[in-house]
């Protein structure tokens, strides 16, 4: 099972006071469908496989899109192209990865083309206010989310209410 998934941060003793079995059961098969549809790849293969259809998909692309749509933006990821995927998935893991450089390759590509300066920049994630938001206009949402009756009824967290 792909381990930052299942672990969410926490480990096994926190994550089981925190959350009961049955999350698990549920995240489970639609993990596992995922991480083992390339059966012939490296565990760390199947983890990008698997990070790139829950994570980026799933998530950090809906975030892009909306937010994007909210300011009249249009968002280009020219990397995602179909091509360029199909490129990756079948280029060995030591083009991808060297070190802890988790770009190697794309560096390799540019480096006549981009300054050393711009090649050696740390990646840097585009954060969102969620503090803001759980402040003032996600406030009352949260609040009625966090309710003592609303968590009762939930299904997932364990709590001693």
């Amino acid at each position: 099972m792909h381990y930052r998934y299942m672990c969410m941060g926490f480990n096994e003793k926190e994550r089981n006071k925190l959350v009961n079995s049955s999350f698990f059961e549920d995240i489970r098969p639609i993990i596992h469908k995922i991480y083992h549809s390339f059966d012939e790849k490296t565990d760390m293969e199947k983890g990008f496989y698997t990070d790139l259809n829950l994570v980026l998909e799933g998530d950090m692309l809906v975030k892009v899109d909306r937010m994007c749509m909210k300011n009249s933006l249009e968002a280009r990821v020219p990397f995602l192209d179909s091509k360029i995927v199909e490129a990756a998935y079948t280029m060995p893991l030591h083009y991808k990865l060297k070190g802890r450089n988790k770009k190697y390759i794309l560096k390799k590509t540019f480096e006549n083309l981009l300054p050393k300066k711009t090649l050696k920049f740390r990646k840097k994630g585009f954060g969102t206010p969620v503090d803001h938001w759980f402040n003032n206009e996600l406030k009352e949402d949260l609040d009625k989310l966090l309710s003592t009756e609303t968590l009762k009824n939930n299904r997932y967290l364990i709590l001693n209410i």
